[in-house]
């Protein structure tokens, strides 16, 4: 469009070129009627040459003080449906928010949209199976006036106990049935993972000292150290590597827990992960020292240095 009909100036386009002289007043621009910031983070003119025009202007709206977590409203607002049933893991909104660490608030706007709390996914799991599984007292207790609460089952009783961290609970339960975290199915030994994934770390502190197998796969194929590598989580990792983990466990993408620690270090996802001292918790595991190809933050870099160089 650009280049058929350069004459063409919408305020939407303008905005994103940065040709307007002062940022919109407007809460919403046409065509879309969408937030400038969602038009500049979301613009497809990023790849033919104006990303840097496109970052100037979104660091000119968040100075001026546009709101870089109204994400989830504006997609409301702009009429997304908050009961969409995902492909593959078959969840809805509200059960991805849980699975996710999203706030309660972040619940309560999806259910001020019609998100329905009793939908079910596509394996019958209700929202307040999900919050028991991730530890999520606060959701559990919003939901428990409304009706909706998680199985009683045994098996579903000790995963809440251990994603909340109740080891009382858990013990007694185990204590009753010692056999029990060998009769889990696959998905919920997930567990683990999952919370280190999530960051739970003394939901995860319990799950180790009642011998939870500490190398079972999780989201991406991978195991809680690998969760932990990727997040930056350093004393997730000294914990993990203590009950027995190391630092060759696989992940979905051929990759080990140096692997994710690497490629999260470069990237940075989990903002204030600390790499540096991840990687020197796997070099002391044994891990071959990588060599420095520019990707290395200066922390990491000095890591491999006091361990010698590449290994």
């Amino acid at each position: 469009m650009l280049q058929a009909r350069p004459q063409l100036r919408p305020p939407a386009l303008g905005l994103l070129l940065g040709e307007a002289a002062e940022l919109p007043h407007d809460p919403t621009l046409p065509p879309c009627n969408a937030p400038p910031l969602a038009l500049v983070a979301f613009s497809s003119l990023a790849t033919i040459g104006y990303e840097d025009a496109l970052l100037a202007r979104l660091q000119a709206l968040l100075a001026a003080g546009a709101d870089p977590n109204a994400g989830l409203q504006q997609c409301l607002t702009l009429g997304a449906d908050a009961n969409e049933l995902s492909g593959a893991p078959g969840n809805r909104p509200l059960h991805h928010a849980v699975q996710r660490g999203r706030s309660l608030e972040h619940l309560q706007l999806l259910a001020q949209h019609e998100a329905d709390i009793t939908a079910h996914d596509s394996h019958g799991h209700n929202l307040a199976w999900f919050a028991a599984r991730a530890g999520r007292q606060d959701v559990l207790a919003w939901l428990a006036p409304l009706g909706q609460h998680p199985p009683v089952h045994l098996h579903e009783r000790f995963l809440a106990a251990c994603a909340a961290a109740d080891e009382a609970a858990a013990r007694s339960l185990l204590a009753g049935h010692p056999g029990l975290i060998g009769e889990l199915s696959a998905l919920d030994q997930q567990l683990l993972p999952e919370q280190a994934q999530r960051g739970a770390i003394d939901s995860v502190r319990v799950m180790l000292s009642l011998g939870w197998p500490v190398a079972v796969p999780g989201p991406w194929q991978a195991s809680a150290l690998n969760q932990a590598a990727f997040r930056g989580d350093a004393a997730m990792v000294a914990l993990l590597l203590q009950h027995g983990a190391r630092w060759t466990e696989r992940n979905g993408y051929g990759g080990t827990a140096l692997g994710s620690c690497l490629h999260a270090g470069c990237h940075e996802p989990v903002p204030g992960g600390d790499y540096a001292a991840v990687l020197a918790l796997l070099l002391a595991d044994g891990a071959p020292a990588p060599a420095d190809d520019g990707q290395l933050s200066d922390a990491m870099a000095a890591v491999v240095a006091e361990h010698g160089g590449p290994g």
